[in-house]
């Protein structure tokens, strides 16, 4: 019987080693899927800088194709009018030109109206990376200017400002202004997007599906319905 209870000490002993050694195991385990967790979070943020800063950029080539365009439509209106002499520091998609008498023409700098120049000087903070200069800017704006065809682009612009800076909560009121106040603009897709990642990376993951659903069922074929899918299922 002495021997028996050695035997069953020896057993009890042998399965304590062996479970401190399995709880030790899981323990590593449970690090590494933290660990694991943490890198996907980090590589999700780094992906969505990365699409903010092409999203950036193709709407930075849409407002110069537009400016572009506006600027030949004014040339060819004038090909009428006698083309005048232009001195070197001039060229004519930079002026514009009034009949005077004696039939010629005279050259008056084109100026663009307070509300561009108040655009452009928020849009050019925003792309050097002075993001609080341009949020106070598109604010200005969005007060001063609340109806014409630049409204809806600063007011998505200003919820970019919030959301690269990570002030997710703010990014959301200001994106929901955009596709609640302007939906009939092209701004409504990104604002959608951009704030269902924020309720993201705010871990509020049901309201973030919602929206990302929401994408994919409304613009199906679109870019950002494609990003919406890679966030739902990792969601999942």
């Amino acid at each position: 019987d002495g021997g028996s209870d050695q035997s069953l000490r020896r057993s009890l002993a042998d399965l304590g080693a062996r479970l401190e050694t399995m709880r030790g195991d899981s323990g590593r385990v449970q690090g590494l899927i933290d660990e694991s967790q943490h890198h996907s979070k980090k590589l999700s943020k780094q992906i969505d800088s990365l699409e903010l800063e092409l999203d950036f950029k193709l709407s930075q080539i849409n407002e110069n194709l537009t400016d572009l365009a506006n600027r030949i439509n004014f040339i060819e209106k004038h090909l009428s009018i006698e083309k005048p002499k232009f001195s070197k520091r001039s060229s004519p998609a930079d002026e514009k030109y009034e009949k005077i008498e004696g039939g010629g023409t005279e050259i008056i700098k084109e100026e663009l109206p307070n509300y561009k120049l108040l655009y452009q000087t928020a849009y050019e903070n925003l792309k050097k990376g002075m993001v609080e200069s341009a949020k106070e800017n598109f604010k200005e704006f969005i007060k001063l200017y609340p109806k014409t065809e630049l409204t809806d682009n600063a007011q998505y612009w200003l919820g970019e400002c919030y959301y690269v800076q990570g002030n997710y909560e703010d990014a959301i009121l200001e994106f929901d202004k955009v596709i609640h106040n302007y939906p009939e603009g092209d701004k409504v897709k990104g604002a959608l997007l951009k704030e269902g990642l924020a309720f993201y990376y705010l871990g509020d993951n049901e309201n973030a599906k919602i929206i990302l659903q929401r994408i994919i069922k409304t613009y199906p074929r679109s870019p950002q319905a494609k990003i919406a899918k890679k966030r739902i299922e990792e969601i999942k």
